[in-house]
């Protein structure tokens, strides 16, 4: 939810329902993970029932690197969840996962 709770900053964003930007945030966690085979299932699914699988089915395809800033900032806050993944993460590292979803 921090990644979700920091897209919805930006108003290209809000369109979109709460769960369908959730769901697309599964999809960098896994990334995040390493967890390719379950992320390629996860896109298959998500694709055959019509769900977010890039920035671009939020409305974010166009976001740019100050846009992107206001989002980590807000996902890597104190009062945020992103420090309970399975593996620590920073910013940079998110970032990077991001550039698979563009």
């Amino acid at each position: 939810h921090a990644l979700n709770n920091g897209f919805t900053r930006l108003k290209g964003c809000r369109d979109y329902l709460h769960g369908e930007v959730v769901g697309f945030c599964n999809l960098v966690q896994l990334e995040l993970e390493n967890k390719e085979r379950e992320l390629k299932k996860l896109i298959r699914f998500y694709k055959k029932v019509h769900l977010p699988t890039t920035l671009d089915d939020i409305g974010l395809g166009g976001i740019s690197e100050k846009e992107l800033n206001v989002v980590l900032k807000c996902a890597f806050s104190p009062s945020e969840t992103m420090g309970n993944l399975a593996v620590p993460v920073s910013p940079n590292q998110v970032k990077k996962a991001l550039e698979r979803f563009r």
